[in-house]
């Protein structure tokens, strides 16, 4: 039988925690070669991810169907998972685009409090202003530090790192609220959360294939189910109306 490896070469960075091949037509083909080009492949996506919702909002010129807290919460996920993967050196293709997404959601996050009136309100920027701070101390190892009172011995970017889990869930939980209370997705773009369900669909697979973290696997498996449900919100719950000129 053939293997596909493209002259046994492999892309860089590779860590195979879960070598395996499977037979397609009798040609053994490289599940971990392919969980590589997967990443690229998001990597590269994610520069789209939040536009389609960015460009909805500035068309509709409000923040109908939009948490704020959803949005707020993604931010701290993100930017966690980014430097989580930096630390520990993981290959490149299997976080990258949470920087990206990170970039993304800041603008949006401006938009949504600028659209709500509050642009200037000092708690939000203190928010961000904490946001920056620790995301420097995460990538400068600043938070690589055992604290008495965390259980397990884990230090705090450990810490931090398990608690995307739980954020994880409650950022999405906000959104779903905000769906059924309002029984519409208002400016929320589907395109947006159908991408997002999809990207965290295949990070499960790359998760296993490239990166020895539960935790981070968990985290992406939880976000799947949780956009799954958002995505067929979509389905169930009509968009804002569209404004019809005055005659």
């Amino acid at each position: 039988k053939a293997t596909v490896s493209v002259l046994n070469w492999r892309l860089p960075h590779a860590k195979k925690t879960m070598s395996k091949t499977i037979d397609v037509a009798g040609v053994e083909v490289d599940l971990a070669m392919i969980s590589q080009f997967v990443g690229y492949a998001i990597v590269a996506g994610s520069f789209s991810l939040k536009l389609p919702q960015i460009v909805k909002l500035v068309s509709a010129g409000n923040a109908q169907g939009v948490s704020e807290a959803t949005t707020m919460m993604e931010l701290f996920c993100f930017t966690t998972t980014f430097a989580n993967g930096f630390v520990k050196q993981f290959p490149l293709e299997t976080y990258a685009e949470n920087a990206v997404i990170v970039a993304q959601l800041l603008a949006l996050y401006l938009l949504v409090i600028s659209y709500q009136g509050n642009l200037f309100s000092p708690g939000r920027w203190l928010y961000l202003l904490a946001l920056g701070g620790y995301g420097y101390a995460f990538l400068t190892g600043e938070l690589n530090i055992v604290v008495a009172g965390i259980p397990g011995n884990l230090t705090l970017a450990e810490a931090f790192n398990i608690s995307t889990i739980a954020v994880g869930v409650c950022s999405k939980l906000p959104q779903i609220m905000t769906f059924i209370s309002s029984r519409s997705t208002g400016n929320a773009a589907f395109l947006t959360w159908f991408l997002q369900f999809g990207g965290s669909c295949a990070r499960v697979f790359t998760t296993l294939m490239q990166v020895d973290d539960v935790v981070i696997l968990g985290a992406y498996a939880i976000n799947a189910v949780l956009g799954g449900i958002i995505v067929s919100c979509f389905l169930i719950f009509p968009g804002a109306a569209k404004k019809t000129k005055k005659e």
